[in-house]
């Protein structure tokens, strides 16, 4: 299992009509990329220690294979487009839920 997390920091705080349509556009994805397993999204509670950073975006998928798949479906390709035209910076953290394992 796979876990690809992506912070998102944009040059200006997003209208309530753009976060709401970020949001839509990720709450569509599971009916349309059937190789994900677990979608999170959200704004942090508190600001202070995220350096800029505004949002999340966590998922879960089976395998390399998988991500690639996520990455190339034209859902996410739009949403990516969506995020640029609006002039967002990312962190992308991608992991191996089973090779992190601790506990």
């Amino acid at each position: 299992m796979l876990q690809h997390t992506v912070l998102f920091k944009f040059p200006r705080t997003l209208d309530p009509a753009e976060e709401k349509e970020m949001r839509a556009r990720i709450e569509a994805w599971p009916a349309t990329i059937d190789v994900l397993r677990a979608v999170r999204f959200g704004a942090p509670l508190s600001t202070g220690y995220t350096a800029g950073y505004q949002y999340l975006l966590y998922l879960e998928v089976d395998d390399a294979d998988a991500l690639n798949t996520y990455l190339g479906h034209p859902a996410h390709l739009e949403f990516g487009a969506w995020t640029v035209e609006r002039g967002a910076e990312y962190a992308v953290f991608p992991l191996d839920l089973d090779a992190a394992r601790i506990l």
